[in-house]
C-alpha cells in the first residue's frame, strides 16, 4: 500500500487513493489503471484539470490519514482558513471525497484601515531573494510589487504564504457512511472523521456541514 501511495502522490498529489493491496508487481499496476483520478471523471473536472493532467494552478494541503476498524480520520491543514465557511466538503462519489478552500491577500489598507485619500503611483520592486520568479527556497512566487484593492504603493520583499485555491480529494478502500461523516475546524486544522460501513446500498449525502 505505501509503494502505492508513493507511486500515486508522485503523479497526482491533489489526490490519495487510499487502496489496500499487496506489494506485488502486478496488483501495484493494476492498482494504478485502475487509479480513481484517471477513471473518474467528475473527480477530475472538479480539479480542473481534465484533459490536460496537470494540476499547477492547486494547491494541496497537507493530510495526515489514520484508521480504525470503525473509522477513517482525517487532519488536514489550512493556514489562513478561520471560518468553515471558507471550505467546500462534498462527496462526489460513495466512497470519494472532495475538500476545497480558497486563500485570499490581505487588503492591507482594509485590514489597518489606512486612509484611502492617499493614492501614490504603484512602485515595482524585485525580493532580493527571488530570480525568475523562483524563491531561494524552491516555491514560485510573484517577486514584484503588488497593488493593494485602493492602490496604494507596495514593495514586496517576500511572498512565501501559500495563497489561491487548496484541493485533496481521497478514495476509501471500502464503503462509507457518508450521512454520519462529521467534520470540525479549529484553528486552521480541519478535522474529519468517516465512518465505514457493512452493508450495501448507502448514498452518498453530498455536501458535508461542518460542526460549529
Amino acid at each position: 500500500m505505501e509503494t502505492i501511495m508513493s507511486i500515486q502522490n508522485l503523479l497526482h498529489p491533489i489526490h490519495s487513493n487510499l487502496a489496500n493491496g499487496t506489494g506485488r508487481p502486478m496488483h501495484i499496476i493494476g492498482q494504478l489503471i485502475n487509479d480513481p483520478w484517471y477513471t473518474n471523471h467528475a473527480l477530475r473536472t472538479l480539479g480542473g484539470t481534465h484533459g490536460t493532467g496537470r494540476n499547477e494552478q492547486i494547491l494541496v494541503p497537507d493530510f495526515d490519514v489514520r484508521e480504525s476498524d470503525e473509522c477513517f480520520f482525517l487532519e488536514g491543514e489550512f493556514a489562513g482558513i478561520a471560518s468553515k465557511n471558507q471550505l467546500n466538503i462534498q462527496w462526489i462519489a460513495q466512497q470519494t471525497l472532495v475538500i476545497k478552500a480558497t486563500i485570499y491577500d490581505i487588503d492591507v489598507e482594509t485590514e489597518w484601515d489606512l486612509h484611502p485619500y492617499s493614492k501614490p503611483m504603484i512602485a515595482e520592486a524585485e525580493a532580493p531573494e527571488a530570480k525568475d520568479g523562483i524563491r531561494s527556497n524552491g516555491h514560485h512566487g510573484n517577486s514584484k510589487g503588488e497593488r493593494s484593492g485602493h492602490g496604494r504603493a507596495m514593495k514586496l520583499w517576500m511572498n512565501e504564504r501559500h495563497k489561491g485555491n487548496l484541493q485533496k480529494s481521497f478514495t476509501f478502500p471500502c464503503d462509507v457512511d457518508t450521512a454520519n461523516m462529521r467534520a470540525k475546524l479549529t484553528n486552521g486544522l480541519l478535522k474529519i472523521m468517516v465512518p465505514k460501513i457493512k452493508s450495501d446500498g448507502a448514498r452518498p449525502s453530498g455536501q458535508v456541514q461542518i460542526e460549529d
